[in-house]
């Protein structure tokens, strides 16, 4: 026993220098790490590296993982674990200036997230931004999806399953101002060769936990000649095991398939989101949202293109679908048409069904489905199959949900049987109800209505049988094109389809601009149709004022009105909507009064612009959309 001290201070010192050890193996992370490295004080040489770094070894501080050039990943497995904090959060994001690719592979077997380019497993704060700017909206970074292997033959087998997977008990996860691409080899034909199942995937641990807070924001995912076959998975379990808080908002999508997959879901947010659902899956059900078991949440904004269906018998084509519900959920200011010039019909199929929002099968146990300014149209695209911009899809005997539509534009342009503009198949039981008025409901080849068991040729009869619409009309409308349902032309100012029906949640239209509660219009297009410059003296009285500019959309030209209350400099300037500055169009010495200049975008793309004022202390901005 006499060796006994020796051996306790000989166990303390091997256990001391592992400790030790162990912290120089496993450090803590923080501040700005480059990857490559290059001459840069800290950094990684791959981003596989930086992220075993950081799922080792945490973070006592934000970190910045800044990707410096281009990246092949394709050899390496990318997966983050570690939950950090508000405090110690992870951005990813390119360096200053770049505009870095970084290749993807797939995780392989054995990983929990196999099959994805990224995993995010169990892991929180974390923001992938594709920005090369501080709080910048341009989407600078590609992730590139390169893992298909084609044989001797030209077959093609694709190896990875999605490009992120987002895990388990993950939360406060962003992604946003990136490029999804696929980049490996792909087919066009419709039995998915090349194609990559998800973009991205968020999804619950089995019976155990599931995903919130995910913001999902102004990224590019597919392309039209490379379509996700899901762009976006939001997966659920039960109504007991829900992801929560998921915002899809101001997203390119092209789709196969779906643009939005949903099941068990609580407060989603998509809005504003341009989705191609391009039909070259083979599926019987698609769908730009398809939003099935959502505990409440917002549908708002989004434009929804449908280009037809690959199958080769008959399909449901829709642009939101609605099943197994609970609570409130709004829809409002979306547009959704058909593609008519590229409608994809294979083996001259001639019975789909195509509908804008549509509720399907019955399960919608006391929810409530506020329907408001949408357009809907859709096209004389060759089917026979039953179509209405909304309604049902199958005869269902009872229904306990509300549904509240108001203030929609519906068009079916179908010269067909089946063809109607509100399609309601339907009795509802007494924990429910049909709430449909100023709408505008045409069909001019069609019928106006489906209530419960016969057609209604005429909009008189769908009044007369469904006791609804008593303010209601049914007329033509006129669009910037079969694709863009801004009204244009002699629907402006037209008092047939102007309601005195303002409605409190939707104060503003699909661009932003505010609604006269005076006299909106139908439809989620609100047109600048005057411009009402107030009263001279009351505004010199009252202060500064920046009107909203006439016409809007424009194409090219534009005026922007506004009033000074006293003699002074103005500055009015055109910015994209990433900040960066296009014009100053007035830098002059105003006189108090009302004052109106014209802006000439020729030179400009296509988009959303934003002009801003400055004079004395006061500074304002405002959106408009210019569409060439």
């Amino acid at each position: 026993m006499r060796n006994q001290p020796y051996r306790i201070a000989l166990f303390m010192f091997i256990g001391i220098f592992f400790l030790f050890s162990g912290i120089a193996a496993f450090a803590q992370l923080s501040g700005e790490y480059y990857i490559p490295q290059g001459t840069h004080d800290a950094g990684f040489a791959t981003l596989k590296e930086a992220f075993d770094a950081l799922n080792a070894g945490g973070a006592n501080a934000p970190v910045t993982f800044f990707i410096a050039d281009d990246l092949d990943e394709s050899d390496n497995y990318l997966v983050l674990t570690r939950a950090l904090t508000e405090n110690t959060m992870l951005t990813v994001k390119p360096a200053p200036g770049t505009t870095p690719t970084v290749i993807l592979n797939a995780n392989p077997i054995g990983v929990i997230t196999a099959g994805a380019g990224i995993g995010i497993e169990h892991a929180a704060w974390i923001t992938i931004d594709g920005s090369n700017e501080p709080d910048g909206e341009s989407r600078d970074l590609t992730f590139a999806l390169d893992d298909a292997v084609v044989d001797d033959e030209g077959n093609i087998t694709v190896n990875i399953a999605r490009g992120f997977h987002i895990f388990g008990n993950s939360h406060n996860i962003a992604i946003k101002n990136i490029n999804l691409f696929i980049v490996h080899e792909f087919s066009d034909l419709p039995s998915k060769p090349g194609r990559v199942s998800d973009g991205i995937r968020v999804i619950r641990q089995d019976e155990v936990v599931a995903p919130k807070d995910i913001l999902i924001e102004n990224s590019q995912i597919g392309d039209r000649d490379k379509m996700f076959t899901n762009a976006i998975v939001n997966w659920g379990q039960t109504e007991d095991l829900t992801t929560e808080n998921v915002q899809v908002i101001n997203n390119d999508i092209y789709a196969a398939w779906r643009g939005i997959t949903n099941f068990w879901n609580t407060n989603v947010t998509y809005s504003n989101n341009r989705i191609h659902i391009t039909g070259n899956a083979v599926s019987a059900w698609y769908s730009g949202i398809y939003l099935p078991g959502v505990v409440g949440g917002t549908v708002s904004g989004n434009e929804i293109l449908l280009y037809g269906a690959a199958r080769t018998t008959g399909a449901r084509i829709s642009g939101i679908l609605i099943n197994t519900n609970r609570e409130r959920i709004n829809f409002y200011n979306n547009m959704i048409s058909t593609v008519d010039d590229d409608f994809l019909i294979v083996d001259d199929v001639t019975d789909h069904m195509l509908f804008g929002i549509v509720s399907h099968r019955t399960g919608h146990e006391s929810s409530i489905y506020n329907i408001y300014h949408n357009t809907v149209r859709l096209g004389d695209v060759g089917q026979t199959g039953r179509a209405a911009p909304v309604g049902w899809d199958e005869d269902v005997t009872q229904a306990n949900s509300v549904y509240d539509i108001k203030n929609n534009i519906f068009v079916n342009e179908g010269s067909h049987a089946s063809a109607y503009a509100i399609h309601w198949n339907v009795t509802q039981t007494s924990d429910g109800a049909m709430i449909s008025d100023h709408n505008n409901l045409y069909a001019p080849n069609g019928n106006v209505g489906f209530w419960i068991d016969a057609a209604r040729q005429d909009l008189a009869a769908w009044k007369s049988a469904s006791n609804r619409d008593d303010n209601s009309v049914t007329k033509g409308v006129y669009f910037l094109s079969e694709n863009n349902l801004r009204l244009t032309g002699d629907s402006y100012q037209d008092a047939d389809i102007i309601t005195t029906n303002a409605l409190p949640l939707v104060w503003y239209d699909i661009d932003f601009n505010e609604r006269d509660p005076g006299g909106v219009y139908m439809g989620a297009h609100e047109p600048q149709s005057a411009v009402s410059v107030p009263h001279l003296d009351r505004d010199i009285a009252e202060g500064y004022w920046l009107g909203q500019n006439y016409p809007n959309p424009f194409n090219p030209t534009t005026n922007i009105s506004f009033v000074v209350p006293v003699d002074g400099q103005v500055k009015i300037e055109i910015y994209s909507v990433m900040g960066q500055l296009i014009e100053t169009i007035v830098n002059d010495y105003k006189t108090a009064g009302a004052h109106t200049v014209t802006f000439d975008a020729t030179a400009l793309s296509s988009g959303v612009y934003i002009y801003r004022i400055s004079a004395g202390e006061f500074v304002e901005s405002k959106r408009m959309m210019f569409l060439k």
